[in-house]
């Protein structure tokens, strides 16, 4: 039924595109959006904002957040630190990345595999410990040495995995790979990796059920995050017989529904 009726929605805001005479976006994105789902073309003007008058100034010790509060929104410290550029950060910095009031801070990996990756990230480990090593399923190192992860987390470090990898949104390979670590224990964290509302929306719960994994949502999901929030080590989730667990692709299934 809500299928049924979002297509009417769809269809109707259609028509009445139609009627409109002239299209003006904001930013190249918007204007992207208008092609995409009116189908309409659009002209870009850039809001006035005399950026003369702005120059990059000193770091301080805060953070300026610009967003809509709302009561299931609660907004956190923290930050990502790309394993890339690490040399760009003084130590004093580092301590500024770390996730709510806990020490973790959370590592950006590579898809691509450097050289001595491991002994980068067990330098950088001594650094920030502990870390947490986002989306390592994705990363072109842990494919080519499969027991990797699980030595790195013997050293202490977390691994946290994005929920589209295991529903098979980024291919087949990804997805083995974030199997292999959720059935292997390394994983204790998944999350969204979302980067806006349309690309690459914040999806969490979807994608774990289609998967067969929809109850271990709260545990990866919720009860992790928020031990490593509080300082804590979050706990081992539990096991899942593989008859439950069997991946449905979906993405696939997402994009043909449209």
């Amino acid at each position: 039924m809500l299928r049924a009726a979002l297509a009417r929605c769809r269809s109707w805001d259609r028509k009445v595109s139609e009627r409109v005479t002239r299209y003006v976006a904001i930013s190249e994105l918007s204007r992207e959006r208008i092609a995409k789902y009116l189908e309409r073309d659009a002209e870009v003007v850039y809001p006035p904002v005399e950026i003369n008058r702005f120059s990059p100034g000193q770091p301080e010790d805060f953070f300026l957040i610009v967003c809509e509060l709302v009561r299931h929104i609660r907004l956190v410290a923290g930050a990502e630190l790309e394993l890339m550029h690490r040399e760009m950060l003084h130590e004093d910095d580092i301590a500024g990345l770390r996730l709510g009031d806990g020490p973790y801070t959370r590592v950006e990996l590579p898809f691509t595999a450097i050289p001595q990756f491991a002994q980068t990230l067990l330098e950088l480990h001594s650094d920030v410990h502990p870390a947490i090593l986002a989306h390592p399923e994705r990363c072109l190192a842990f494919h080519q040495d499969p027991q990797l992860l699980s030595r790195l987390v013997a050293q202490g470090m977390l691994a946290q995995v994005t929920a589209a990898s295991i529903s098979g949104a980024y291919g087949p390979t990804v997805r083995r790979s974030a199997w292999s670590m959720r059935e292997q224990g390394l994983v204790r964290v998944v999350a969204s990796d979302a980067h806006d509302a349309v690309r690459r929306p914040p999806l969490l719960r979807e994608p774990l059920e289609d998967a067969g994994l929809g109850e271990l949502v709260g545990t990866l999901c919720e009860d992790g995050p928020a031990a490593i929030l509080a300082g804590e080590r979050p706990a081992p989730a539990p096991p899942i017989t593989p008859s439950r667990a069997v991946p449905r692709r979906w993405l696939a299934a997402k994009l043909r529904a449209r």
